[in-house]
């Protein structure tokens, strides 16, 4: 069997780890690859040493689309292919009209809630691999098409190594949202430092609001306790071996890295909406309300403070976690989605 991994630049560098314990799993199941990455001048390093890699523009270019479809196809034409899997809002259009030219089933992996209210509006998806059993139960809700899959990303024993108390650490993802949102998690983060001289506080700000965001923590006073990332999702170490991490974006694009903050510390969620079943209120997360500042600080100040709480709550989530992610049946689901799209009936729109 032959698969086609279409990755976009966002998903390379948010979600890179998780992306590799795939591909290389695939590999090792026997799964030939070839992969499809977004041209640039400094194009992503491929995930694997090993497979043949042809870059093509995400999006496409309208008016040299049909000429670098044409050589992208040619390229991945030279050997038979039986399904073209993709990941990122950005190799969508790409991996429909190469898809097209290659006349294979497309299988696509959904993280998001919005990804799962968009599903209808992409009926050429044939497949559709699922991060948790919650999202697997919109989509199947939602379509009239196509086969819905859950398989997690693997953790493998070892990748999540936790630090040692002496120092705790803090990892606040992006806040994404409306822009009181994002001033009120800046807020609360001031709020917790001025109690909290020994806290290590990492802090991503991305997007269109990040400047926004880095001047509200300059007017607060915080930069110089705060280490300002542009993207957590390229840090995975980082964000298993904190011991307090919180997601105030329930949609945010390192949501995807929440398996792994809770095989390290605890773990503090918007609970709007949450999409994925491991999430448990009080048990093993702390899931809040929409983002705002005193009741945040208060709950990561709280654990801070109550490491028989943090303990339970990180313990708890970390054995979930990791029961879900196990290598073996991660794997296992990702293989099965593969074959499973991966049809004799020639993929049309």
């Amino acid at each position: 069997m032959r698969a086609i991994l279409a990755i976009d630049r966002e998903r390379m560098l948010d979600d890179r780890p998780a992306l590799t314990a795939i591909a290389r799993g695939l590999a090792e199941a026997g799964i030939q690859q070839t992969h499809v990455i977004a041209q640039s001048a400094t194009p992503s390093p491929p995930l694997l040493e090993d497979v043949d890699v042809v870059q093509v523009p995400m999006p496409l270019r309208w008016t040299r689309r049909a000429a670098e479809l044409d050589t992208a196809a040619q390229a991945l034409s030279k050997s038979p292919v039986d399904v073209l899997f993709f990941s990122g809002d950005a190799a969508s259009r790409t991996a429909r009209e190469l898809a097209t030219r290659l006349e294979v089933p497309i299988a696509c992996d959904v993280w998001r809630r919005d990804q799962v209210e968009s599903a209808r509006r992409t009926p050429f998806v044939d497949t559709w691999i699922a991060r948790s059993e919650v999202l697997a139960g919109g989509l199947r809700d939602s379509l009239q098409h196509g086969t819905v899959i859950t398989a997690r990303p693997p953790i493998e024993a070892g990748s999540v190594a936790r630090l040692p108390d002496t120092r705790p650490s803090l990892v606040m993802l992006d806040p994404g949202g409306p822009r009181k949102h994002g001033a009120e998690m800046i807020e609360a983060l001031a709020s917790v430092l001025s109690t909290r001289p020994d806290l290590e506080a990492f802090l991503e700000l991305r997007g269109p609001r990040a400047a926004r965001l880095w001047k509200t923590a300059d007017e607060l006073g915080i930069l110089e306790r705060v280490t300002v990332l542009e993207r957590v999702g390229m840090l995975a170490q980082l964000v298993g071996a904190a011991t307090i991490v919180a997601a105030p974006d329930p949609d945010g694009p390192a949501r995807s890295l929440l398996p792994t903050a809770m095989c390290g510390g605890a773990v503090v969620v918007a609970d709007a909406h949450v999409q994925d079943e491991l999430l448990v209120s009080n048990e093993t997360a702390i899931l809040l309300e929409q983002p705002a500042s005193r009741p945040w600080s208060e709950a990561i100040s709280g654990l801070l403070s109550d490491p028989g709480t943090r303990q339970e709550i990180s313990h708890a989530g970390a054995l979930s976690a990791r029961a879900a992610c196990r290598p073996d049946t991660a794997l296992a689901a990702w293989v099965t989605a593969l074959t499973a799209a991966a049809q004799p009936t020639p993929h049309t729109l």
